[in-house]
């Protein structure tokens, strides 16, 4: 009945309302209603532990691919200027003594570059070429824009399952403390039964009956 009426979908920092919008009384949110709503079914319960699984997410909130990138970038510099220097110390030589000659230094960085250095930055461009790949799943996935920083996506589910987490907990020992005063009270019923002994029962009739026996004195 509104202009929202024909939403096929929510964007996914939506999520994070149902932690902020209340009942009219203050004391539960959307988020505690969906909880206490699922925790109540049987076969919806096993899916109030979803945040189980997402705990490595403030690991890939510092993993951010732009940054990622910018430091593949500073290592790139750093061998190109590892081969400059390698080929300036063979020019220096060079001219030093007329031909061509592997110093100690450059031959010491052209057997890294060549082993260890230039192998990491092709697994690297290579990881991160497999990185946009999997980021612009995640953004297809959640309907997100193209341009969208999936950082902000992490930052989001984050947020929300770290809350969806406390309002179970939260759900679950409010729960337990009404079983505890059932209990509790259903316990103190039957003592007060059972202290109601047979003798005192007894003393109870026996006191009933001598004011009988004086008031039908009197009467007569």
């Amino acid at each position: 009945g509104t202009h929202a009426g024909d939403a096929v979908g929510i964007t996914l920092d939506s999520l994070l309302k149902l932690t902020s919008t209340k009942s009219h009384d203050n004391k539960m949110t959307v988020l505690d209603y969906v909880v206490q709503t699922m925790l109540a079914h049987e076969k919806k319960r096993p899916f109030t532990k979803f945040p189980e699984e997402l705990t490595r997410l403030r690991d890939a909130l510092k993993c951010s691919p732009n940054v990622l990138k910018s430091s593949l970038r500073v290592l790139e510099t750093g061998v190109n200027l590892m081969k400059k220097e390698a080929k300036e110390d063979e020019n220096i030589v060079t001219e030093e003594s007329g031909e061509g000659e592997e110093t100690t230094f450059s031959r010491g960085i052209l057997k890294f570059l060549k082993k260890v250095a230039q192998k990491k930055i092709i697994k690297y461009q290579k990881d991160l070429v497999e990185c946009d790949r999997k980021c612009a799943k995640l953004r297809e996935h959640f309907g997100e824009d193209d341009n969208c920083d999936v950082v902000v996506l992490f930052d989001v589910l984050d947020k929300f399952s770290t809350s969806f987490a406390t309002s179970v907990q939260k759900t679950t020992d409010r729960e337990a403390r009404k079983r505890r005063m059932s209990e509790a009270s259903t316990r103190g019923r039957g003592d007060r039964r059972r202290s109601r002994s047979p003798e005192q029962q007894r003393g109870g009739e026996g006191k009933e009956g001598k004011e009988g026996s004086k008031e039908s004195k009197e009467g007569g």
